[in-house]
């Protein structure tokens, strides 16, 4: 067994460790919120410059900025794996060995450490009683960059038909591009929110 000053040497350690690691997940929410301001800013240019192409008639570019809103949301769900990693590794391994180190302090009394460190748990064990609803609120940050892509890309469509167009072969490999990035990042989105919970 490790003597009393190593125990405290790492309880200490933890505890900065842990310290450093929330400070990882406070600056990784506020990047998602830049983030997420930059993709409103978009969605707004995006929502006043969609009359001047159709009058353009450059349909192509409603296949180039859902790539610019897929580059967003990927931007997101980065922070929020980040974030999921980060949130893991502290439940998993500090907060578990802080108790451990805790209750060898604690072995001439009864004192249970168990409910130390347990708001982001108890926190997490509430989000799945409010079931599909909270998980929408949790996918928002790169939901919205995803429903705006896909409805420029809707909108690619939309407009080749009422002018009975046909696509190029530059807009044939957009639209390949296009779909491989949808699904990607709806299976990306999944994943994130299945592991959110």
């Amino acid at each position: 067994m490790a003597s009393t000053k190593q125990l405290e040497m790492e309880h200490t350690t933890l505890i900065e460790e842990y310290k450093t690691l929330r400070e990882e997940i406070v600056s990784n929410l506020n990047a998602s919120r830049r983030i997420l301001n930059l993709s409103f800013t978009a969605i707004g240019a995006f929502l006043i410059a969609a009359p001047f192409l159709v009058q353009l008639q450059f349909p192509t570019l409603f296949l180039i900025i859902p790539l610019l809103f897929y580059g967003i949301a990927w931007t997101q769900l980065k922070y929020t794996f980040n974030t999921i990693i980060v949130g893991n590794y502290i439940n998993c391994n500090i907060i578990p060995r802080i108790r451990e180190i805790l209750s060898n302090f604690e072995s001439e009394n009864t004192h249970n450490c168990d409910s130390i460190l347990t708001w982001e748990t108890k926190a997490a064990n509430l989000m799945p009683h409010y079931g599909f609803s909270i998980w929408l609120i949790n996918a928002a940050d790169y939901g919205v960059p995803i429903i705006v892509a896909t409805l420029s890309f809707i909108s690619y469509f939309a407009f080749v038909i009422n002018e009975s167009l046909s696509p190029s072969i530059i807009e044939i490999v957009l639209i390949i591009l296009n779909l491989f990035a949808l699904i990607y990042s709806i299976y990306w989105g999944y994943k994130a929110a299945l592991r959110h919970r």
